[in-house]
């Protein structure tokens, strides 16, 4: 019994090692003790990874002590974790890469070199485009109880240094109302992308990348902080920049640079009480008093060439509500939102959707969507992952989330926003009369012309190990619609007819995609051909019911309405009621 008794208490570490696990750390200025924010932590073996939050904290998942963890920041020396049998926590403390200068003085005269160094980065910048995954983070705060949370992933799209597109994937959004009121980012991550490092934004203060050399030097004053060598050998300047007036129109703060490659490794901009920024109030009843900003955006190698890595957008809002009511209040809002670029190997499926304009925002495209449970639930994507059971419990306890803050109820009559994105349900939809006094001149068109009801199908695609999950929904857009016909039972219910028809024809379309078992080739041909299929059959049940003044035509597709969703829409609106004498 030795023998088996030996080779079992051999084998126990070996297989406790070959599940996954999940270890969590706190990575440590070796210097002074203090948390390193957003530390890369990279598992080198599953090809996973994640960052450290605000306070150093991380979580990650290995499949065993072989595996290979390397810590990474920008400014300290790489490390990797060295893993003990049982052992679940780790503290990682980061030593400062080797400074050549200990002390440097650099007059306002003599830092010329400064400036050329920034305009030769900046000259030596890529214009080559690429994209990746990208995960987001917003968390807004009132003297630290939290009021907001949206997550969400992207496809990014960049270019060089600078951050161009996002295209949504999935997002969710959820709110705690705070003295009955709501604080709300609606475009944040718009804000991020009208962020520029190396050309003026009307959005945002000025910072030497941004400016020409001429400009940067009239505007700014720098001076050279640290010299050191990072883990390769090269030489890494951090040069301070400090503008020549207070006209809070100009940004302060640090550049790290490359020296021996000339690229811009990280760049940190703050600025106090913003002249220039890109907020607004909600409501014209509100003010924004002042702004304070503290961005960071770090920058990586890919395919030999620098590209957007990350960025920290931080902003203190000061703002008065309600001004001159006796409900007025004043409010310091703090907001923290990351943006991180990871897979430039790999894309999102985005979801199909057109929105009417680039510029609509981040409630807005997620009111649109619906709330993608199997991806929350399944996704193994790149995040703050010691921040999920966090951002979970707060998702289950706001009072309000995606699938309750664009509905009715007793803060917003007509919900969050006033005209949002309806999806279809068995409840009925109404447009609102046109006034004509709004109408410069007589409205006279042909009926085509007379309306548009911009009724989209949405659809996404997950795959999680061997699932598959295909997600669709029909969406009514209020801002590719309009309707200039007079508004009564008719119409009423041609509208809503139009709204089922569009409905049992997304019912048709899931069924095809889940009864199908093709390759992605094949199923990208049967997105196409529905959609081409389903602009061009409704075209034709438009034009056949006439503005619904085709009784026959309407009458026949209410029973059709009726067989296939178990709803009478002549029931409902009486469109045609027998005359009574």
């Amino acid at each position: 019994m030795k023998p088996i008794l030996v080779l079992f208490t051999l084998v126990i570490p070996f297989n406790l090692f070959c599940q996954t696990s999940l270890i969590s750390g706190k990575i440590l200025n070796q210097k002074d003790g203090q948390p390193i924010p957003y530390a890369n932590i990279f598992n080198q073996t599953t090809q996973k990874g994640t960052i450290s939050n605000l306070d150093g904290f991380f979580q990650i998942e290995i499949t065993g002590p072989k595996d290979s963890v390397l810590i990474s920041f920008i400014g300290f020396r790489n490390s990797y974790i060295k893993f003990q049998t049982g052992r679940k926590f780790y503290e990682i403390k980061l030593e400062e890469s080797l400074q050549l200068l200990n002390e440097i003085v650099v007059t306002p005269k003599e830092n010329s070199f400064l400036f050329d160094l920034i305009d030769s980065c900046k000259k030596n910048a890529s214009e080559n485009t690429s994209n990746s995954k990208a995960y987001f983070e917003l968390k807004t705060f009132r003297n630290d109880i939290q009021l907001e949370l949206v997550e969400g992933f992207y496809n990014a799209g960049s270019r060089g240094y600078e951050l161009n597109k996002l295209d949504l994937k999935a997002s969710r959004i959820a709110l705690q109302t705070y003295h009955n009121r709501f604080f709300s980012s609606l475009e944040s991550s718009r804000a991020i992308t009208l962020f520029k490092s190396l050309k003026k934004s009307p959005y945002f203060p000025s910072d030497p990348p941004n400016l020409s050399k001429r400009k940067a030097k009239r505007n700014f004053f720098l001076y050279l902080e640290k010299k050191y060598l990072n883990n390769e050998g090269d030489s890494i300047f951090v040069i301070e920049f400090q503008p020549r007036n207070q006209s809070k129109a100009m940004f302060s703060g640090q550049i790290w640079i490359n020296k021996t490659k000339m690229d811009f490794i990280k760049i940190k901009s703050i600025c106090k009480n913003c002249k220039t920024h890109p907020f607004l109030p909600l409501f014209p009843s509100d003010s924004i008093i002042g702004v304070d900003l503290e961005i960071t955006k770090s920058f990586k190698p890919h395919n030999k060439e620098m590209v957007f890595n990350h960025i920290d957008f931080t902003y203190q809002i000061n703002y008065k509500s309600r001004i001159s009511k006796p409900e007025e209040l004043n409010f310091s809002i703090r907001t923290n939102a990351v943006l991180f670029a990871y897979n430039h190997l790999e894309t999102f499926f985005i979801p199909k959707f057109s929105f009417s304009s680039p510029l609509v925002g981040d409630y807005r495209k997620i009111n649109a969507m619906p709330y993608n449970k199997f991806f929350w639930e399944n996704h193994d994507e790149y995040c703050l992952n010691d921040q999920q059971q966090m951002n979970q419990a707060f998702f289950a306890e706001a009072s309000h989330t995606n699938n309750t803050i664009f509905n009715p109820g007793p803060q917003f009559n007509k919900g969050f926003l006033e005209h949002p994105f309806v999806h279809w349900s068995p409840n009925r939809v109404s447009f609102s009369e046109i006034r004509t006094d709004t109408i410069e001149q007589p409205f006279i068109s042909p009926e085509e012309d007379q309306f548009n009801l911009a009724v989209k199908i949405f659809l996404d695609i997950n795959t999680y190990q061997d699932s598959t999950n295909i997600l669709t929904a029909t969406v009514f857009d209020p801002y590719d619609s309009y309707f200039y016909p007079p508004i009564n039972d008719v119409t009423n219910c041609f509208i809503n007819m139009y709204f089922d028809w569009c409905e049992i024809q997304r019912r048709n379309f899931q069924k095809t995609l889940e009864t199908s078992v093709s390759s992605p080739e094949t199923m990208n041909d049967i997105i196409e051909d529905f959609y081409r299929n389903f602009n061009q059959q409704r075209r034709m049940f438009l034009k056949k019911l006439k503005l619904g003044n085709n009784e026959a035509e309407m009458e026949k597709w209410n029973a059709y309405i009726y067989q296939e969703l178990g709803i009478d829409n002549f029931r409902i609106f009486d469109p045609f009621p027998e005359d009574k004498e």
